[in-house]
């Protein structure tokens, strides 16, 4: 097995538009790959930060040369803070499993959306991992959400997702994804708690309530909102242990915050990556 690694060319974004990176072009898959194994979006600001603004991006797969799709997930948060902050925390990149079966030469569509407007406009791009002896394992999907949701103000508030997570023909989730990103940075006020994934088209009557991955805000009035670890939580489960699914299969999502936010809701949104 040989690998190889290749640049979907970084790209502006503008509003909360969908753009197609590598400057609005293909990826060409090399002619020996035999697998598209991950791929490793990044992200940045293309100037100054602003005040209470975040990053908060979606990215997809799409390609006319090979089935991939759904392949639409949510990248790490990237939070700001309050009035002069003073600093930005970038969190680590991650790598979203894809393992698509090529036979080289395919022609793939990367895709980035912000899902929430920012004054200084952002750009995305990615790395792209490919092997030349197949795939790792059996294909990766991702469905999420249209939108983000506005969390709840009031401590320990239990907020749905706007919109469900729907899923025709797959097998098994095995990950489970969840992200807050701030939206008015204020001073002591923080994004803790956990996210639930509900749905009677699960094929198993186990819980799955996660917690996120909180984000604190400073004291004083130049306060910054920063977002430990990776800017999400991603929770794996192995191939055979993880939930199994009815042939169309609706989840119901939901964030209990267990801070108050009297300076402004923040935002959340929650996916899933299955197999079929």
């Amino acid at each position: 097995m040989t690998y190889g690694y290749d640049d979907a060319t970084f790209t502006a974004m503008s509003g909360v538009t969908e753009v197609q990176i590598n400057d609005g072009a293909s990826l060409t898959a090399p002619d020996p790959a035999h697998g598209l194994l991950a791929v490793i979006p990044y992200l940045a600001e293309l100037g100054a930060f602003t005040t209470n603004q975040s990053l908060f991006c979606a990215f997809r797969v799409q390609s006319d040369d090979v089935a991939v799709e759904p392949k639409k997930f949510v990248l790490p948060n990237v939070n700001t803070g309050d009035a002069a902050f003073t600093s930005v925390a970038a969190p680590a990149l991650l790598a979203y499993p894809i393992d698509t079966p090529l036979s080289g030469g395919e022609h793939i569509n990367y895709y980035g959306q912000p899902l929430v407007a920012n004054t200084v406009e952002p750009g995305i791009g990615a790395t792209v991992i490919y092997s030349t002896t197949g795939t790792n394992g059996a294909e990766s999907y991702y469905q999420r959400p249209t939108n983000e949701t506005a969390a709840g103000t009031a401590i320990n508030t239990r907020t749905q997702q706007a919109d469900d997570i729907s899923i025709t023909g797959g097998n098994e989730i095995t990950g489970l994804y969840t992200v807050v990103s701030g939206a008015t940075a204020t001073a002591s006020e923080h994004d803790s708690g956990f996210s639930e994934f509900v749905s009677p088209d699960f094929n198993t009557s186990m819980p799955y309530r996660v917690a996120v991955q909180p984000t604190f805000t400073g004291l004083g009035a130049a306060a910054n909102a920063i977002t430990g670890g990776g800017g999400i939580m991603c929770y794996n489960m192995p191939r055979g242990q993880g939930i199994p699914l009815a042939d169309k299969v609706t989840i119901t999502s939901y964030y209990t915050n267990r801070d108050a936010r009297a300076g402004g809701a923040s935002n959340f949104i929650n996916f899933v990556r299955y197999t079929k």
